[in-house]
Parts: C-alpha cells; structure tokens; sequence
C-alpha cells in the first residue's frame, strides 16, 4: 500500500507539472505578465527599491533620540586613586556604569530636507521598476511580433509549396499523356524543390523566434510552446488616425513615462541636497541627558569599604545640558558640498532636457515611420493584386499550352516577393502604432 500511496503521488505531481507546460497557446499579455515574473533585471531593481526605502527609514529615525549604555571596570595595583578624589598606595578596584541620550533640536533643517530627499529617492526607485518593466514589455512584444510574421510567412510558404505541388502533379499527367515534354516537367519540380526550400527556412526563422521569445521570457523552452494568433481585421489598420500630430502624442504622454519621471526625481531630490549642504552653515542645538553611577573597593587592610547597595544609592547622579556647535572655519568644506551638490543639480537638468528631446524624437519617429509603413503596406497590397492577377494569367496560359515554364515561374516568384512585402509592411505597421499605443499608456495586448 505505501508503495502504491508513492506511485499516486508522483503520477499527481507529473500531473501538476503538466498541467503547467500545458498551456501551449499564450496571448501577448500573458508572454508580458510571465516575463515580469522571472526577469531578474526587474528582481534586481526591486531589490534595490527596498534598500531605497531603508534609507527613508533611516532618515526619518533621525529626528528621534538615541540611547546608549556604558560599562567599566579597572584594578588598580600600587598607587590609585581613592574615592576622594586623592592617589593613596593601594590595590583597588572601581566600576562604573551610565545611560546618556540625546538628540538633535535644530540643525538648520538638514533633518527635514533628507527625509524628503529620501522620499523623492523612493519615487525614483519605483518609477526606475516601472521603466524596466516598460522596456521587458517592449521587448516581449517586438518578439510576439516577429512570431507572427514568421508564422505567416510559414503560412505563405506553404501555399507556394501546395501551388507547385499541384502543378508538378498537372505537369506529370500531361507527361504521360504526351501533352509536354520532360524538360517542363523538371522544371516544375526544380521549382517545387525551391519551394520546400524556401519552406524550410521560414519554419527554422519560426521556431527561432518561438526559442528567442521563451527566452525573453525567461522560461523553459518548450517544444508545445505555442502563441495565440490574434484577430487582425480592417480595425487594426485604422489606428493611425486616433494618435494625432507628434506634438499631440507628446504632450499626452510625456507625463507618463517613468524613465523621464526618474530622471525628474533625481532633479528634484538633488536640489534637496543642496539644502542639506547649506543647512551646515547653522548651528546644530542638541539636548543631552544620562544618568551615570560607581563603586569603589580597596583591598588595604583595615581600610573601611562602604557596601555595593549604599554606594549604589549615595554615588549615583543625572544630568541634563544643551549643546550648541557653531561652524566658524571649516577649511571651505561646507563651501565645496554646496558647489558640488549645485554643480550634480546643474548636470542632471541637462539629463532631464536631453531625456525630453529623446523623446520627443522617438514620438517623431515612430509617427513618421508608422505612416511609411501603413502607405507601404496599401502599395504592396496593390502590387501583390496585380502580380496576383499576373500569375493567375500565366497558370492559365500555362495549362493551356500558351506559356513557358520559365515565364510561369517568373510571374510565380514576382507573385510571392509581392506578398513577403505585404507581410512585411504589415507587421512594420503594427509594430509602429503599437509603440505609439504604448506611449500613451494603452495595454501591451490583441484583441482575440
């Protein structure tokens, strides 16, 4: 029975396990949502995120006192002093012990302006996770994509090979009856040869986008790993006229960007900086108090040593005092954090002026080259018409004995470049309105 109990348990968690893998069919927002799971790029700066808010932690438990406890014991041999206060020829032993706490009552607001410069810095660090995973998105979707079209291209491929097959078989009918001669034959099937070539190509470029966008994801490669086709009708190719000018893209999104969010964080969390620099030109106030007591025992004969607990209760003694520190002359120290803390304020406007300008050129990019590609897209789509038409042409002449197989399989190839760029053009085209979506914070998904 127990070897039977372990037999079950192992075919359930096969069972688990395969329940897992199974899933063989992925849309693009589950590639995107499995990615985050197991990027360690967004693991890393999470980690870092949570050492960010320590610092704020820190920052803010500096506005409380602290409190601290000492202890000491010393043996004395030969001359020591005694409890009066005089030296005497004597072994002894005396102890000590003591609390002291203080804290900071003003410090020319150095406290606050780290607290919010720690705070800003937790904004940072969030926005930097959000554009790592703003890029690991991109990333996903680039690959999604590039399945796709090798997935239509294998489509395409396909096709080729079943038009060619059929006439090979056309070519061999008439063969045998005498109707063409073997030359032709050949040539249909050094064309299919091609074809099956051609074919083989477009699955190897298949299952490598499949292996590139599982490693992307960071996940076991899967031979059953499959993507979802998504629906891809007229609607998809209307998107350009919802984004407006560039400028307008611009405007609606440049908000949105955690990468230039970060950068103006860093901005402002550095001009707080320069404020914790100029608060060391005031004076630091801090308020002190403790408690502190002692015992005393020497080992002179005949020399009358007071109890441990009626030392404890006479010698004891607590204390308050103010403490004022007042920088006069600090070799220009103080002087050269405030330069240095402008000069890194200075620098990192630049970094936020040249983050806009990036952008900026992005959105004009993307328009321009979305537009290229969707005109490219309707032209292409009007060539592999027309070739379409050219083809069909010369299959019929050809079955009619009117052609050759060499202007056949001219208007055959000029038919299938004209559809390789369809695909092509289109795919360029959805990537490009995709990022713009993605800029304007649409979600990284197709509709299925």
């Amino acid at each position: 029975m127990k070897g039977l109990r372990i037999v079950l348990l192992s075919v359930s968690c096969l069972c688990a396990v395969s329940a897992v893998t199974a899933q063989t069919q992925w849309t693009l927002a589950e590639c995107v949502d499995a990615a985050m799971r197991n990027n360690l790029r967004l693991r890393q700066v999470g980690v870092e995120s949570e050492k960010v808010k320590l610092q704020l932690d820190d920052a803010r438990n500096s506005r409380l006192p602290n409190l601290s406890a000492s202890l000491n014991g010393n043996l004395y041999f030969g001359r020591g002093p005694t409890r009066d206060g005089t030296y005497s020829d004597n072994n002894q032993f005396s102890s000590g012990a003591g609390l002291s706490s203080d804290m900071v009552l003003f410090g020319g607001g150095a406290i606050n302006h780290s607290i919010e410069a720690a705070r800003i810095d937790v904004q940072t660090s969030q926005q930097v996770i959000a554009n790592v995973g703003e890029n690991i998105s991109l990333q996903i979707m680039t690959a999604y994509l590039q399945v796709l079209y090798t997935m239509d291209m294998v489509e395409l491929g396909r096709a080729q090979v079943d038009i060619t097959s059929q006439l090979v078989e056309t070519n061999e009918i008439k063969f045998k009856a005498g109707k063409i001669a073997e030359s032709t034959l050949y040539e249909s099937r050094s064309q299919l040869a091609r074809d099956r070539n051609a074919l083989v190509g477009y699955e190897s470029d298949y299952r490598l986008a499949l292996l590139d966008l599982q490693q992307m994801m960071n996940i076991e490669p899967d031979s059953r790993f499959e993507i979802r086709r998504p629906q891809m009708g007229d609607v998809e190719f209307e998107m350009m006229s919802r984004f407006g000018a560039p400028e307008d893209v611009y405007d609606a999104s440049v908000g949105l960007r955690p990468g230039i969010r970060a950068e103006m964080s860093r901005l402002e969390s550095g001009e707080k900086r320069v404020l914790m620099a100029k608060a060391q030109r005031y004076p630091t106030v801090s308020l002190g108090m403790g408690y502190n007591n002692s015992y005393y025992y020497s080992f002179q004969n005949g020399y009358d040593n007071v109890r441990f607990a009626t030392q404890l209760r006479n010698n004891g003694n607590e204390y308050v005092g103010v403490n004022v520190s007042i920088p006069i002359w600090e070799r220009g120290t103080i002087k050269n954090k405030i330069r240095s803390a402008s000069l890194a304020v200075s620098s990192q406007q630049l970094v936020v002026e040249e983050a806009h300008n990036t952008y900026r050129k992005e959105i004009e990019q993307a328009g321009e080259k979305a537009r290229t590609s969707y005109e490219k897209y309707l032209s292409s789509g009007e060539a592999a018409r027309a070739a379409g038409i050219v083809f069909h042409n010369e299959q019929s002449k050809l079955d009619a004995g009117a052609t050759t197989m060499f202007d056949y399989n001219n208007a055959k190839s000029q038919w299938e470049r004209a559809q390789i760029e369809v695909v092509q053009a289109k795919y360029d085209y959805l990537f490009r309105c995709r990022i713009l979506g993605f800029y304007l914070g649409e979600p990284v998904d197709f509709r299925y």
